[in-house]
């Protein structure tokens, strides 16, 4: 079959594949010059065909820049071509190391949500003694609803620049237990904080000082919080221990995973010491 020396961009759309609108579009960055007619068509010539084949292949295959390709286009050399390949091999090498990286972040958090996934919140005490674990933290009162603690979580990501995943993250509160409200379901919050990761790049400014702690897990609303205290103030009680810290609230599970409150997990801790 002899070939025709121009194609109308119809018969090109169909043969490559490609939208005509994307046609129209490498004319306009100036990567295709087909030339008009006197009925204002396009004419596609076998060199054009030539250059789309090498725009396919590098933009479509290899993720190539359209603008790069239309400075490579203009001046196209063996020594250019080579050029061409090693930087975008080089970029590819990043993005799959920054790809790498998220990949990474993902199984944390999936791996923290399973575990946290599996733990009973029958609300038990324990004993547990824990060593110093540091901290960022934004001191700010408030009273302990749900999206006031949201809105004071985003500030503190934002003033201390934590790269850190809401999802799967437990964010903590430290608890004021003497200085709350009777009337109100909730303790007043004296300080909302991460806990730190060793890879985490961040200078702690509050930590939670090494010791023992009673510990409780809780499925179910924050509300829980205050009713639950008194069982880990009696149990301290008859166990010889005496209180010496405000409450901490670790959300393991909470409003980030999931909507269903009844899904919520929460460990309450508080350091003790022996009379």
């Amino acid at each position: 079959m002899a070939l025709k020396s121009f194609y109308k961009i119809k018969e090109v759309s169909k043969l490559f594949n490609i939208g005509i609108d994307s046609l129209r579009y490498y004319e306009k960055v100036g990567i295709l010059s087909p030339k008009r007619g006197n009925n204002g068509y396009r004419y596609y010539s076998l060199q054009d065909l030539q250059k789309i084949q090498t725009l396919n292949e590098l933009h479509s295959s290899l993720d190539v820049p359209l603008t790069t390709i239309r400075d490579y286009l203009t001046n196209r050399k063996l020594k250019s071509t080579l050029g061409l390949l090693e930087r975008q091999s080089q970029e590819i090498t990043q993005k799959i190391a920054h790809l790498k990286k998220i990949r990474s972040k993902f199984q944390r958090t999936l791996r923290k949500i399973y575990e946290a996934a599996k733990e009973n919140g029958d609300e038990t005490i324990q004993v547990v003694r824990f060593p110093k674990r540091n901290a960022i933290c934004l001191h700010n009162d408030f009273s302990g609803e749900e999206l006031e603690a949201n809105y004071f979580l985003q500030e503190l990501i934002q003033l201390n620049k934590i790269e850190t995943a809401l999802i799967g993250n437990p964010d903590c509160y430290e608890l004021e237990i003497d200085h709350s409200s009777q009337n109100s379901p909730y303790f007043n919050c004296k300080t909302i904080f991460f806990t730190l990761s060793p890879e985490q790049n961040v200078t702690p400014n509050y930590f939670l000082p090494a010791g023992e702690y009673l510990t409780l897990s809780y499925r179910g609303d924050y509300i829980n919080t205050k009713r639950l205290f008194p069982k880990l103030r009696h149990f301290a009680e008859n166990h010889h221990y005496r209180i010496c810290s405000n409450l901490f609230e670790i959300c393991k599970l909470g409003c980030y995973e999931t909507d269903d409150t009844g899904e919520y997990l929460t460990e309450l801790q508080v350091q003790v010491k022996r009379k």
